[in-house]
């Protein structure tokens, strides 16, 4: 037993010098490790310092090949003008430094414009890669490629989020995001089909061609699209630096370039270099502007075009004054008959996402409880202006200025207790259980007090002084909760505007507004809507003829039912609503003609709510009929003439002439019936939009389409 417990013992003892003996090996290893790092570390920091050097050099020398392709694009504009037109410039003399610097800052003389429309574009120049906006900000674009993220696999997808967050937290403020979409042009790629088909031998294949090209033409003329993906970075001007240093500019946006190349890269997307950033940074903006021009005139031909009318108009010398925006000003837009701009909803809020409304969201608000332009999506709202210098430039145009609003008062403003002005009584103290039923930004107005009209007072007297013209009030033409009209508030809100001693269209929505409101909508609104939200839908359409007949009878002058927006052209760029994104218009031509038709026939407000830089010929077409136009505005006495399953009759009569308009609401093109034409097509009738005599029109009208006949009036 004690040999045992003695064996044990000495165990015991050369485990423990093996410890210590492992101990101070592991310390000696140890020492050694740290030394090896401390190593590398000095070396990796060589390595980082030189490289840092060498980055800097190669941004310097950037700067630099910027600057060289800057002044290249302006030759451009000179160097193709002819010797010949040149004048001939006597010999420089010398000047002294005062007489120096006054030829430096010698003003741009003063030149007639090719385009009206450059003028208000807010642009002062575009300098190495740089946009420089009028205000003094400086602004990057860069082209990022797309990926199919749908085509990854999951763990994939779960990669690409997380190094988009990563980037997200480090990314630079005010960083936004911009889709290029427009129409694409798909006839090359259907040539090409039907160029296979044709040496194609086997039937039955060229047969399959044949029936492919005809997929793509009746979806891709449609539907077919194309994106371009751009970031853009706005430099951070520090407060009170309104003049920063070029090269702190083009430093800090060579950084944010070179942060997203990294990191969009772990993404599996490509940030595009181009080789000279000055042109592509105009070529976008080209493009941008002139969504539809773009796709027939390119860059080059634009710059012969404005060249060419500097030196004719102002001289061959004028050329080194071209300002970039006629390089990429759209062309002059047509307004006649058409009267106001309208910014839409949500104008208020920061963070607003498109037709995604946030639920209690944060509103820009001013101390009486009244809602402001959120100055991060209306710069020139800034200092509390409001929306004056908007309504300002947009009467500039010869047009007048909307706004939509909600009913009621910012919830922000009554959790707030915020201030009422003309009152002690805060918001809280005004405000009803009475809520939007899609959005969370407002209470209703307790119009049984005397404060809650003075709210409303307030609120019309300040968009008054911003030289608002127009207002929509959303959430008070007809309730689905409430299954009523909000009538008190609707009565207060007009009494407010009369107040204001402005003349301002008052706008209510949503509908269907009721019949048995009709004579009150009259006295007290101008326009109320007679739908929901009208779509893109044949059925939707439909149900519109059924409408219109039973409020003819309450239009008059001042008084205009709403059949709502105009779904034509490039459509729901950013709501995606009924499930459908990004897209034409999904109404056939036919259809389209038909729509407009009734809208006019029926004196609708006729409001656009598509891409406006997207119109293409025909949509602008329909919009810019001067004769349709002329019934629109000049109309009396519109109402349902005849209607059966297949066909339906409008008249309208202004003093010179009366308005047929004949639809085919059937499935099939059909021959106008003999019983309609003898009564209704006179001898001297001419189709509107052939702008043929009613011998020479079309005997036929397609299906959901329709004839618009003009004659003189008996």
């Amino acid at each position: 037993m004690k040999q045992k417990l003695k064996e044990a013992q000495l165990a015991e003892k050369r485990e423990r010098r093996e410890q210590k003996q492992q101990q101070r090996e592991d310390k000696a290893m140890s020492r050694k490790q740290e030394k090896e790092n401390r190593q590398m570390l000095k070396e990796q920091q060589k390595k980082d310092a030189q490289k840092q050097k060498e980055q800097a050099r190669e941004n310097f020398r950037q700067i630099r090949e910027q600057e060289a392709e800057e002044r290249n694009l302006r030759n451009q504009l000179v160097q193709n003008v002819e010797k010949e037109e040149r004048p001939v410039r006597p010999p420089k003399k010398e000047l002294s430094r005062k007489e120096e610097k006054s030829e430096k800052v010698q003003e741009v003389p003063d030149l007639l414009p090719m385009s009206w429309t450059a003028s208000y574009i807010p642009l002062k120049q575009v300098k190495n890669g740089i946009i420089q906006t009028s205000d003094n900000r400086f602004v990057k674009i860069v082209e990022v490629l797309p990926i199919n993220f749908l085509l990854r696999s999951s763990s994939e997808q779960r990669s690409i989020i997380l190094s988009f967050m990563s980037y997200l937290k480090i990314a630079p403020p005010n960083i936004q995001l911009k889709v290029l979409s427009r129409k694409a042009d798909i006839q090359e790629y259907i040539d090409k089909i039907d160029e296979e088909a044709e040496k194609e031998t086997d039937e039955r294949c060229k047969i399959l061609q044949e029936d492919y090209a005809e997929l793509i033409k009746s979806l891709g003329m449609k539907e077919a699209i194309t994106r371009r993906f751009f970031l853009i970075f706005e430099y951070p001007s520090r407060s009170g630096s309104k003049n920063p240093d070029e090269r702190d500019v083009h430093l800090y946006m060579r950084s944010a370039v070179q942060t997203a190349k990294k990191y969009l890269a772990m993404c599996g997307n490509i940030v595009l270099e181009h080789e000279n950033e000055t042109r592509f940074c105009v070529e976008i903006l080209f493009q941008l502007l002139n969504r539809q021009t773009c796709l027939t005139e390119s860059l080059d031909d634009r710059i012969k075009e404005v060249r060419k009318y500097y030196t004719e108009e102002n001289g061959p010398e004028s050329i080194r004054y071209i300002p970039v925006t006629e390089l990429v000003a759209p062309r002059t837009i047509d307004f006649r008959n058409w009267n106001y701009v309208v910014v839409d909803i949500q104008w208020y809020e920061p963070g607003a996402e498109s037709a995604a409304y946030r639920k209690f969201a944060d509103l820009k608000i001013d101390e009486y409880s009244r809602v402001l332009p959120a100055e991060n999506r209306f710069p020139s709202s800034a200092d509390g202006v409001g929306f004056a210098p908007l309504a300002e430039y947009v009467h500039q145009l010869g047009l007048k200025f909307g706004i939509h609003i909600l009913r009621g008062i910012p919830r922000q403003a009554v959790h707030g207790r915020m201030h009422i002005k003309g009152t002690d009584k805060t918001a809280d103290q005004i405000a009803i259980n009475s809520i939007c039923p899609w959005n969370s930004d407002m209470y209703g107005v307790d119009m049984s007090i005397p404060e809650g009209q003075l709210y409303y007072d307030s609120l019309m007297e300040l968009y008054a002084s911003w030289g608002v013209d127009f207002i929509k009030v959303d959430d008070i033409a007809y309730s689905t909760i409430y299954r009523d009209s909000h009538r008190k508030e609707i009565e207060g809100i007009r009494k407010a505007i009369d107040k204001t001693g402005r003349d301002i269209v008052l706008s209510l929505s949503p509908g269907p507004a009721r019949l048995q409101d009709g004579s009150f909508l009259q006295k007290t609104a101008n326009m109320w809507r007679l739908t929901d939200d009208f779509w893109d839908e044949w059925e939707l359409l439909y149900d519109m003829f059924d409408r219109c007949n039973y409020w003819s009878p309450f239009i008059r002058k001042g008084n205009w039912p709403d059949c709502d927006m105009l779904p034509l052209g490039h459509i729901g760029i950013r709501s995606g609503e009924r499930g459908k994104a990004d897209r034409m218009t999904c109404f056939t031509k036919p259809e389209q003609k038909t729509m407009i038709t009734l809208w006019s026939i029926f004196q609708s407000p006729l409001m656009y709510g598509g891409e406006l830089a997207d119109l293409d010929e025909w949509t602008l077409s329909l919009l810019t009929n001067t004769e349709v136009n002329e019934m629109h505005r000049t109309l009396d006495g519109q109402r349902q003439e005849y209607r059966d399953d297949e066909w339906i009759v409008w008249s309208g009569e202004n003093e010179e002439n009366t308005y047929i308009a004949i639809f085919n609401v059937s499935d099939k093109k059909k021959e106008i019936p003999d019983k309609l034409a003898e009564i209704y097509i006179k001898e001297d009738a001419k189709e509107i939009w052939s702008g043929k005599k009613a011998t020479e029109a079309a005997e036929e009208v397609d299906s959901h389409g329709c004839v618009l006949y003009q004659m003189k009036r008996m």
